[in-house]
């Protein structure tokens, strides 16, 4: 190997070697592998909100057609309570759901990414 390219590959290798020991390679992939975590877990409670949704839905209309089959069947007005309240479970959990996807988005919108 001639002198000049000998003294490249020693120049590239120590650059290479402060980079990957001071951090910068390092630190970078930590903070992606970090971000790419706090990722995960702000969508896997954003599902987990959309299933309590979707159960709490799933229930409470459930409730509502036994209610709404008793009111015309007793014309007792209880079941239209009844029938308002499960409404209500409805209502609270759309709204529990859009304020874990707010929360999450802050999270990690929020999370120190170094970009390059």
């Amino acid at each position: 190997m001639s002198g000049g390219a000998n003294v490249k590959v020693k120049d590239t290798l120590t650059q290479l070697t402060k980079e990957i020991s001071g951090g910068g390679l390092a630190g970078g992939h930590g903070a992606g592998v970090a971000f790419q975590s706090v990722a995960l877990s702000t969508s896997t409670a954003i599902q987990d909100g959309a299933d309590y949704m979707r159960n709490v839905s799933t229930m409470a209309t459930a409730t509502i057609g036994i209610a709404l089959a008793q009111l015309v069947a007793t014309q007792d007005k209880k079941w239209a309570d009844v029938i308002e309240i499960a409404q209500k479970a409805i209502s609270g959990a759309a709204k529990n759901f859009g304020e874990i996807g707010k929360e999450a988005m802050t999270i990690a919108s929020g999370y120190p990414v170094k970009r390059p």
